[in-house]
């Protein structure tokens, strides 16, 4: 993520803080980030965000949800296999072989293997139970979902969460397209807690603007640009 690091953890930590607040009269077990398009730093947002919780003590999962590009995986230079999808497909999968250690108080599971129909099996019983039985073991549960752009991916990853947050970089996001979205989403009950707001400016800095929820607008602070040309992650 750049040299600003201390910005960086930072920002975060203030969108610890208010998903916590948000989380008094709700529980927030299950948080799922997603974007319109890809490289808007949906990514960026779920490791930093589980970072953030997982210093506090907290025992956090991230979940690659993104069975069509992942890239949870190359964050942490780990194979993507096995994961999610080969759970989902074989529920004899042990959970200890899966989940995998990456940080103080932090875990990974991964896409897994590559699926014909990744669409099927994110729509599927098996995967809301498969998540359930998660958040009853960590504290929070931190879900990287595909772009809107590709399908119903997000919205079935987004049906089993208690909140979302959408990630939409200026100059990349439509505004149409972000309130189709926000809306689509309202309409099937998912709780939308805000957006992220990645804007790149001339000097190559980057910032997360502002968080919009249900308590108002919450400021974040400045992180290094995000899905910058020729980066080889698919934020």
């Amino acid at each position: 993520m750049g040299g600003d690091i201390k910005h960086n953890e930072e920002a975060f930590r203030v969108l610890r803080t208010n998903i916590r607040f948000s989380a008094v009269d709700r529980p927030l077990n299950v948080l799922v980030v997603g974007s319109v398009e890809p490289e808007a730093g949906k990514t960026t947002v779920a490791v930093g965000l589980g970072r953030a919780l997982a210093s506090l003590g907290q025992r956090v999962l991230l979940v690659d949800g993104d069975l069509r590009r992942p890239s949870l995986h190359e964050v942490f230079g780990l194979n993507r296999s096995p994961g999610l999808s080969d759970w989902l497909v074989n529920p004899g999968f042990e959970a200890d072989k899966l989940l995998r250690l990456v940080g103080d108080n932090l875990w990974l599971l991964a896409a897994g293997t590559p699926a014909p129909n990744p669409g099927d099996l994110l729509a599927s019983q098996r995967f809301a139970e498969v998540i359930r039985g998660l958040a009853g073991q960590f504290g929070a549960v931190i879900m990287d979902s595909a772009p809107a752009a590709v399908g119903a991916d997000l919205l079935n990853t987004a049906a089993v969460a208690d909140g979302f947050i959408m990630v939409i970089s200026l100059g990349l996001t439509e505004r149409e397209e972000a309130n189709r979205l926000l809306n689509q989403l309202r309409g099937e009950g998912v709780r939308v807690l805000g957006v992220v707001v990645n804007r790149a400016e001339p000097k190559g800095r980057a910032y997360y603007g502002y968080y919009y929820g249900g308590g108002g607008k919450w400021g974040l602070g400045i992180l290094p640009r995000l899905g910058r040309k020729g980066d080889s992650s698919r934020t």
